[in-house]
């Protein structure tokens, strides 16, 4: 997992040449609008993130390390005493890093989903404050194919799959409103990717012995990321062609 590399991706907002494209459509006020409070979800998502990858970085690091002398009851070495203190420092605050990106991805999507009526303009129209309702809408078979904007349906219907299979229901059925017994881990494995995971475990066993059938919900921070960031560059793209360049 390259930190960096990701978070130099990140760092530029790809709907920046989109939005340059609908500013002018907005009067200038000191007032909150459509733009600024996707900017303001877009840096939130950002700033979320910076702080999970490099709490990711520094457990890491003590697990290929310190941990090893704490397990077997080395002396620290003075790199690995400054690595322990700052991780043994910061590691109580990594799951609600892990939530609050979470959050934010999904706040940044509703965002997102809201600048769609720039250039939605078909009789019928989703809805532009809930991605959720907003996917519902362009899937229902009475909706397509959907006028002009059947390869916008045809990409929310198709190709965004994630959210209803892990950011939707982790939000809102294990983080927001609970409502089945379930117990969550973050997992780090000794081999392989650093990428710590959330895993979400559901049991589906008998009353008596709930644990001896599991179902599980793996949660990527890193395959999100992807998955968001090439939503971001499509609804960029599809939007500024709709407008014209």
């Amino acid at each position: 997992m390259n930190i960096r590399m990701i978070l130099n991706e990140v760092k530029v907002d790809p709907l920046i040449p989109f939005l340059r494209k609908i500013n002018f459509q907005l009067k200038s006020t000191l007032l909150a609008n459509d733009v600024t409070l996707y900017t303001e979800s877009y840096r939130f998502y950002y700033l979320a993130l910076e702080r999970l990858l490099n709490g990711m970085s520094l457990a890491r690091r003590f697990r290929n390390g310190p941990y090893y002398a704490l397990k077997y009851g080395a002396k620290y070495t003075p790199q690995e005493k400054k690595l322990a203190q700052k991780f043994h420092k910061t590691k109580r605050y990594f799951d609600l890093d892990f939530v609050d990106f979470l959050i934010h991805s999904r706040i940044l999507l509703d965002r997102t989903i809201t600048l769609s009526k720039y250039f939605l303009s078909e009789k019928t129209l989703p809805s532009f404050v809930s991605f959720n309702r907003h996917k519902k809408f362009v899937q229902n078979p009475s909706h397509r194919p959907y006028g002009n904007h059947e390869s916008y349906a045809q990409y929310i219907c198709g190709e965004t799959n994630w959210f209803d299979k892990i950011l939707k229901p982790v939000r809102d059925k294990f983080l927001v409103h609970p409502q089945q017994n379930h117990t969550k881990f973050f997992g780090l494995p000794d081999f392989g990717p650093s990428e710590i995971e959330m895993i979400i475990i559901l049991p589906s066993g008998s009353t008596e012995k709930p644990l001896v059938k599991v179902d599980h919900i793996r949660v990527s921070i890193v395959e999100l990321v992807d998955n968001i960031q090439d939503f971001l560059r499509f609804f960029s793209s599809y939007g500024r062609d709709v407008l014209g360049g």
